[in-house]
């Protein structure tokens, strides 16, 4: 039984390596990284219906992220929405942020 255990572990090792190696080797293929410190501009689009304290709070964090260039887009179905005002204030000062 302990012959058994040994070829076991030993099989299991060898496993391990095998698949270290090949996950290593795989990472060969994939695209460099890109060039540090410039980052894309990109757009968040929002779909917003109906005001409340979770959508007011998704756009105070969505205001405050640490990604340097963006811009929301924030899509409400109809101009009576009682979304319409929240975003609109919400977003208030959006431009100015820092």
């Amino acid at each position: 039984m302990n012959t058994i255990a040994g070829i076991q572990v030993f099989a299991w090792i060898a496993i391990a390596i095998v698949n270290t190696v090949l996950a290593w080797r795989y990472t060969w293929g994939l695209p460099l990284t890109e060039i540090p410190g410039t980052t894309p501009p990109a757009a968040v689009v929002v779909a917003v219906k109906n005001a409340s304290d979770v959508s007011r709070a998704f756009f105070g964090r969505l205001r405050h992220q640490a990604y340097p260039d963006y811009r929301i887009i924030a899509a409400v179905e109809s101009e009576e929405d009682t979304a319409q005002n929240q975003t609109h204030w919400s977003l208030t000062g959006y431009a100015s942020r820092s």
